[in-house]
């Protein structure tokens, strides 16, 4: 929807409604009580460091979310930069302008919800495994994006694969944050999950530095498959670590 506004309105227009959202999403959570749960004598806060080394305790604990965690970072530095990468294939690669951006856009949401909607209602009998073949899924949907042609046909292709990316990203996300719920004790859950969006953080400016000149140099094209090997390898891998770990 971000590029259909590009199209359709002009920019200082967006800059306004873009304004607009923010300070109604700060009004909403100004006007909402937080009760403080500190027990007595605690005290308010930790050095950052320190809150994030309490945060990454919780998986050390396990070896399964070990690997969870640091094949997170992995694949968020490959994957996380295809999201600013996707207007640039339809503009760059195909040649298309930005009302058929917004139709990758849309088509990646969509995926990502229909198969949201889907998994959440599903029972694993591993969480992780579905995880890392969900891994692999995504990994072979980018390589794909690498090897279609400069046509129309090819953006048609790749507007179906961003709706495959983004179900196979939820099909990545949905069962680990449900193995996270299960396997860690409710009082650390909210350590486990500050933690996981670090590490998602940090990853995505690392992904953009690496990224960047990658495409620069060789086409955007080329990071579709640069990132889809490393996030195949990636969830192979892990599946085969994961296995270990439980035996």
């Amino acid at each position: 929807m971000p590029t259909a506004s590009f199209a359709a309105l002009p920019l200082a227009l967006i800059l306004v409604t873009d304004l607009l959202g923010a300070l109604v999403a700060a009004a909403t959570l100004g006007v909402v009580p937080v009760p403080d749960h500190r027990a007595k004598g605690e005290r308010p806060s930790l050095h950052p460091v320190r809150k994030l080394r309490d945060c990454l305790a919780v998986f050390r604990e396990d070896r399964v979310l070990t690997q969870v965690i640091v094949s997170l970072f992995v694949f968020m530095v490959f994957f996380m930069p295809l999201s600013s990468f996707y207007p640039l294939m339809t503009s760059g690669y195909f040649g298309l302008g930005a009302f058929e951006g917004s139709l990758i856009e849309m088509g990646w949401a969509l995926g990502m919800l229909v198969a949201g909607l889907v998994v959440a209602k599903a029972n694993f009998a591993n969480e992780v495994r579905a995880s890392f073949r969900a891994t692999v899924a995504l990994g072979a949907t980018c390589l794909a994006c690498d090897l279609l042609p400069k046509s129309f046909g090819g953006w048609v292709a790749f507007a179906v694969l961003c709706g495959a990316m983004g179900a196979t990203a939820a099909c990545y996300d949905v069962p680990i944050v449900a193995y996270m719920q299960k396997s860690i004790a409710p009082q650390k859950l909210g350590r486990a999950f500050s933690a996981f969006q670090i590490v998602s953080m940090v990853s995505t400016p690392v992904g953009l530095a690496v990224a960047s000149p990658v495409a620069e140099a060789l086409g955007v094209n080329a990071w579709f498959g640069i990132s889809g090997v490393a996030i195949v390898l990636l969830g192979a891998v892990m599946l085969v670590l994961e296995g270990k770990a439980r035996r």
